[in-house]
């Protein structure tokens, strides 16, 4: 599967972004509230697509294996950065319902995926 340059210059670019916006919380780059709003709006919108929509279509068997592989990952770092997160909330006793709430549906969201697959073969 050969990445395409399109694909990095715009994963490029969210990282250039997603920085800018990280840099405003240690006072290095001063912005106005709507161009941190609009900023925040543009890697939300886009981390939406690039999960939900963008290069979703398998050509072959092999690209297939390598979705769900990646797919598989990405969960699991998913999980492991909740759980780490909870842990560390737990130790200073002010967990974060949020952290437990995105475990809870990615977890059911597996579950159902599995239930589902069982139920169609």
């Amino acid at each position: 599967m050969k990445i395409k340059l399109p694909t990095i210059g715009v994963v490029s670019a969210l990282f250039i972004i997603a920085i800018a916006f990280l840099m405003r919380f240690h006072e290095r780059l001063l912005m106005p509230k709507s161009t941190e709003v609009l900023i925040l709006g543009f890697i939300v919108s886009f981390l939406f697509f690039a999960a939900a929509i963008w290069n979703e279509s398998p050509m072959d068997e092999r690209e297939n294996i390598l979705r769900l592989n990646a797919n598989r990952i990405a969960f699991l770092a998913g999980c492991t950065y909740c759980v780490i997160g909870i842990i560390q909330q737990t130790s200073e006793q002010n967990v974060d319902i949020w952290l437990i709430g995105v475990l809870i549906v990615m977890v059911t969201g597996k579950l159902i995926s599995l239930i589902i697959s069982q139920w169609r073969d």
